[in-house]
C-alpha cells in the first residue's frame, strides 16, 4: 500500500517530488492525489498525524479492489524469484512477458507503471526485499573511495594524499573517478561537475552519501538528513535534486559501493607502485584506467558499459548549462583596531599612551 500519510508530510515540509519518490517509493500518481487531498481539505501538519487507517482509506480510495478480476494478475512470487536469482532480468522484461499471457473473459494486462507497482505493494506487505531497478538518465550515485592515493613530490620528497571522487551511472555501470588533494566543498562540488561534463548530461538525481561535506542532521537523534545549502544550489544550477542515501541503508547505494570496489581494484591498487609527481599526472593515469574499464566487458554480456550508456543513457540525461559551475567562498573580513598615538607633553619619548581613533594606521610609533 502507498504510504500517503507519509507522503502528506513530506509535502507539508515542501520536499521536492523527485526526494518523495525515493523516500516513499511511489509514484508521480500517488504524490499529486496527496497534494490534491491537502489543497481540499486544508490540513496542517497536526492534522495529517492524526489521520486512522479509516480515514485514510476514506481519502485515498483503492480503485483496483472494485475491478482486479478485470485484469490479469503477474505471479508475483514467480517474479521476485526471478529477479534473486543468476540472471537478474529487468522489470521491463518481466513485464514484456508477463504481457505474454492470453487474457480470459475481456481482462486486460497491467501497464508498467501498475505492474511496478504491484511489486512494491507485495514486498511491502511482506516484508520483503526487491531488486532495485534503475532507469536510463535517472540517477548518479556520488562517493569517496576508502583508500587514497598518494603524490610524491620529486625535489623535496613530500608525500600528498590524494583522495578519489567517484560518481556512476547504475543503469550503464559507467564510472567516472577524479583525484583531489581534499575532500572539502570546492572538490566535492568540482566532481559533480566533471562528472556531468564526462558524461555529456546531467541526470534528474544525485543520490550522495551522508558525508558531512554533502548533508547534516537538523535534530540530535533524527535519522533524517538535509541537504547543505551550497550543495542544493549546485542542484539548481544544474536543474538536478540531491537525494541523500537512506541511513544504515546500505542496499540503497550498491551501485556507488560497486563502483568504490571496481575504482578500489583497477585505480588505487593498480597504481599503487607509481610515483606522480603532480595531481594532474595522477589524473591523467586514472582517465587511462577508467576508459580501459569502461570499454571493457560488462555483466558477462558483450556490450561494454560506454555501448550501454552511449547507446542507451546519454540521450537521456538533460543537457549541460551553457556555463560551468563555479564554487565562490565568501569570507567576512576581520579589520583590526586602529589606535593614533598621542605624545603627552613633558613625558620622556618611552612613556606614550594610545587612544582609538578613525585613522586606519598599520602600525603605531614614537
Amino acid at each position: 500500500m502507498t504510504d500517503y500519510k507519509q507522503i502528506m508530510k513530506l509535502l507539508l515540509k515542501n520536499t521536492s517530488v523527485a526526494q518523495i519518490n525515493l523516500i516513499v517509493e511511489c509514484s508521480n500518481t500517488s504524490i499529486g492525489q496527496a497534494r490534491a487531498v491537502l489543497a481540499q481539505t486544508e490540513m496542517d501538519a497536526d492534522a495529517v498525524y492524526a489521520l486512522t487507517d479509516s480515514r485514510l482509506q476514506e481519502l485515498f480510495p483503492d480503485g483496483r479492489r472494485g475491478r482486479r478480476a478485470d485484469f490479469v494478475e503477474p505471479d508475483l512470487e514467480a517474479i521476485l524469484k526471478a529477479l534473486k536469482g543468476p540472471k537478474k532480468p529487468t522489470l521491463k522484461v518481466l513485464w514484456v512477458k508477463y504481457l505474454d499471457s492470453t487474457p480470459q473473459g475481456g481482462q486486460i494486462h497491467y501497464s508498467y507503471r501498475q505492474f511496478c507497482q504491484l511489486i512494491r505493494d507485495h514486498t511491502q506487505r511482506h516484508d520483503l526485499v526487491a531488486v532495485i531497478t534503475h532507469e536510463p538518465g535517472q540517477e548518479m550515485y556520488v562517493d569517496w573511495a576508502g583508500d587514497p592515493l598518494q603524490i610524491l613530490d620529486p625535489i623535496n620528497g613530500t608525500k600528498t594524499k590524494a583522495y578519489l571522487f567517484v560518481a556512476v551511472l547504475p543503469f550503464s555501470g559507467i564510472i567516472f573517478a577524479r583525484a583531489y588533494t581534499n575532500m572539502r566543498m570546492t572538490a566535492w562540488l568540482d566532481g559533480h561537475a566533471q562528472a556531468f561534463t564526462a558524461f555529456g548530461g546531467v541526470p534528474e538525481l544525485v543520490v550522495c552519501d551522508n558525508a558531512a561535506t554533502a548533508t547534516y542532521r537538523p535534530k540530535m537523534k533524527d535519522a533524517h538528513r538535509s541537504i547543505t545549502a551550497g550543495y542544493q544550489d549546485f542542484a539548481h544550477y544544474y536543474g538536478t535534486a540531491i537525494v541523500p542515501a537512506k541511513v544504515y541503508k546500505p542496499r540503497y547505494k550498491a551501485a556507488v559501493e560497486t563502483a568504490v570496489r571496481v575504482c578500489q581494484t583497477w585505480i588505487t591498487e593498480y597504481l599503487s607502485d607509481q610515483n606522480f609527481a603532480t595531481l594532474a599526472e595522477l589524473n591523467t593515469a586514472i582517465r587511462d584506467r577508467l576508459a580501459a574499464n569502461n570499454n571493457g566487458p560488462f555483466r558477462g554480456a558483450d556490450q561494454s558499459r560506454l555501448e550501454i550508456f552511449t547507446l542507451d543513457e546519454k540521450p537521456f540525461l538533460q543537457s549541460l548549462p551553457s556555463t560551468a559551475w563555479q564554487h565562490v567562498e565568501l569570507k567576512q573580513v576581520k579589520v583590526a583596531k586602529n589606535y593614533h598615538v598621542l605624545i603627552r607633553p613633558g613625558f620622556s619619548s618611552g612613556r606614550f599612551s594610545c587612544h582609538r581613533t578613525g585613522v586606519r594606521r598599520d602600525s603605531c610609533s614614537v
